[in-house]
């Protein structure tokens, strides 16, 4: 069988969108379809990616923060798959956003 379980996890996650959505704090999510195999993947498979890399991705994300001046965020996740390479991908360009500051 093909379906999604939703369980507690679930549940948290809309509860915290609602609670984020009544205090008036801005959300901004990442794709995880496809991305939780991206990384893993060698270079040599023949693998096509439609989605955007976790890399375009936190660009995105983190242009925004940027142009609006939000120079403090947070970053909650659950254990969907990938997660861990995405607060990878956000550290390594904050990094690199901060070595494009110091040069300046």
């Amino acid at each position: 069988m093909n379906y999604e379980q939703y369980g507690r996890s679930t549940a948290s996650a809309q509860y915290f969108l609602q609670l984020a959505g009544y205090l008036g704090i801005p959300v901004i999510a990442w794709n995880a379809d496809n991305s939780g195999l991206e990384r893993r993947a060698s270079q040599t498979s023949l693998q096509l990616q439609l989605a955007p890399s976790l890399e375009h991705q936190t660009a995105a994300m983190l242009s925004i923060l940027e142009r609006y001046k939000w120079h403090q965020f947070s970053v909650v996740t659950s254990l969907i798959a990938g997660h861990d390479d995405f607060i990878q991908a956000v550290r390594e360009r904050v990094s690199a956003m901060q070595v494009g500051f110091r040069r300046i």
